[in-house]
């Protein structure tokens, strides 16, 4: 394992390199002392820069309010002549309104703002050129240490799923005073946030830890969650919100009214040989007939690299097959890109799925589960969770800077060992092309694969272009398939073809991956504060 991209004197950083080099980091953590301190040193420094600025500069006044029944105690802080200012009193909503304060901090009944990140969000206020919405972090005190809570970029579908986020919310004034004038409650975080992100109003996600909060337990959290489902509007049709494994947690499944829209899964293959015998394409077909999907609007789409269809077991799906023979793509080598882009071409399908031919399906109501979360985010790209055959994790996103340039999190880890935020459907920066899922009028509208990248980077330069254009990228881990990574590609020497030029292109994107926290390790799978 490599060192830390940027050493560091300090002992508790010379202790961390000691311990990952020393070989501990594959079967433990971290002493939870020392990694207590190194992200307690981070947050320390934001905050003397913070200050400062603040020396220098008046900060906007900020309104501290707890969530629940008029009157309530509020606090006003900002920083004047290099001095923090602290008002506190009780008052309904006629008497904050003469208030001079430019955003407020709601509070969850039992949180307190923290002191060292206060700052950096007065900071943050007088940046902003308009009205918006914050979050940060939250450090949950137990009784022998303080554990961070790291929370990934903002994402709607995120805080709407997990009732654990919405511990605090900074709104500006001119979004959070109309409704407070309006009832005499202050509205929850929960309940505000599924109205937030939408109709113009920036989200933005700090990396700043804001609030402390006491531990829940799992009990808590159940109830949390069930409170939370019955807060939210319902998903749309199709869809409902069901309770994950995780306690707390929320997810949206689809249901009997959903209407299946027509579908084309693409599928490139070599007929690469199984070890077993037989070959990996035929093995997916085999395996492609559990899947619930009405056959008159669905057809698989085989491009074959060796001509040979009579080798290919068509009838076992139970699905409509057509094969392509794609060796005029393929004369300079396969061609992963080139092949694909030539197979949509010609679909009239209203969705693509694109599918490696090396993927098992492993339960019947997947596909559909995907197509109802890709209509509830408005199109964009879905994917699954992938395991290898022995059940560890392959695929739960790809986070960019990770060992590198890009990496896959939690890659070869138990289920088991996923955390919260693993575990959520949620928006990802980048996908494997394993197993991709998309409207074809947005694959059409973002140019299809760049046919530059032969083998790989192509998925990921794809993402980022779906993105770019707006268009969401959401990882959906309550589906997954079986995924035996590389036997499509059969040894390819032109993997890293394109790694240059791909870095060129996005690697400043994926140094600040905006749907990962920038306090987190990059120097290993299993993710954690740095």
């Amino acid at each position: 394992m490599q060192d830390l991209p940027q050493r560091s004197a300090h002992p508790l950083a010379r202790l961390r390199r000691r311990w990952i080099n020393d070989g501990h980091h594959r079967g433990a953590d971290l002493p939870p002392l020392a990694l207590q301190a190194l992200w307690r040193r981070h947050q320390a420094d934001g905050c003397r820069q913070a200050l400062r600025t603040l020396a220098v500069h008046d900060s906007p006044g900020l309104l501290v309010l707890e969530a629940g029944a008029w009157p309530r105690p509020w606090q006003l802080l900002r920083w004047r002549r290099g001095r923090r200012i602290w008002l506190r009193g009780r008052g309904g909503a006629a008497e904050l309104r003469t208030l001079d304060w430019s955003a407020v901090l709601l509070l969850a009944p039992g949180v307190r703002p923290l002191a060292s990140g206060l700052p950096a969000l007065l900071l943050a206020l007088a940046a902003a050129e308009g009205p918006g919405g914050w979050v940060g972090d939250a450090l949950e005190c137990r009784l022998w240490h303080r554990r961070p809570l790291l929370r990934p970029g903002w994402d709607p579908l995120l805080w709407h799923l997990d009732a654990d986020l919405a511990d605090h919310l900074v709104l500006s004034r001119e979004l959070w005073l109309p409704e407070a004038g309006a009832a005499d409650r202050v509205g929850a975080p929960a309940q505000l946030i599924p109205t937030l992100g939408v109709g113009g109003c920036p989200m933005v996600k700090l990396p700043w830890v804001l609030v402390r909060r006491p531990p829940a337990s799992a009990a808590e959290r159940l109830a949390a969650g069930l409170d939370r489902r019955r807060q939210l509007p319902p998903p749309g049709p199709g869809l409902s919100y069901a309770l994950a494994p995780s306690p707390g947690l929320l997810q949206l499944q689809v249901g009997p009214g959903f209407r299946c829209p027509t579908l084309e899964v693409l599928i490139p293959t070599i007929q690469a040989p199984l070890a077993g015998g037989g070959s990996a394409v035929n093995r997916l077909l085999g395996s492609f007939a559990a899947t619930v999907w009405p056959r008159e609007r669905l057809l698989l789409h085989l491009g074959d690299d060796l001509g040979r269809p009579g080798s290919l077991d068509l009838a076992v799906s139970g699905f409509p097959t057509r094969v392509e023979d794609t060796r005029e793509q393929c004369r300079d080598g396969f061609h992963y890109a080139r092949k694909l882009n030539a197979m949509a071409r010609g679909s009239r399908a209203d969705l693509l799925l694109f599918l490696n031919d090396d993927v098992v399906v492993t339960e019947p109501d997947w596909l559909r589960q995907l197509a109802a979360l890709l209509r509830h985010q408005g199109g964009g790209l879905v994917a699954p969770l992938l395991l290898f055959a022995d059940g560890r994790v392959q695929h739960v996103g790809v986070m960019g800077g990770l060992l590198g340039l890009a990496s896959h999190p939690w890659a070869g880890e138990a289920p088991a060992r996923l955390d919260r935020t693993a575990l959520a459907q949620r928006a990802c920066t980048l996908l494997t092309g394993a197993c991709l899922l998309t409207a074809r009028s947005d694959f059409e509208a973002v140019g299809g694969y760049d046919e530059s990248y032969p083998v790989e980077f192509n998925d990921l330069d794809l993402c980022l272009r779906y993105r770019e254009a707006g268009r969401p990228v959401t990882l959906d881990p309550t589906t997954w398939l079986q995924h035996d990574e590389g036997l499509s590609r059969a040894g390819d020497p032109r993997r890293e073809q394109g790694r240059e030029h791909f870095q060129a292109r996005w690697g400043e994107v994926l140094r600040h991956d905006p749907a990962a926290h920038p306090c987190l390790s990059r120097t290993h799978h299993r993710l954690r504060p740095e």
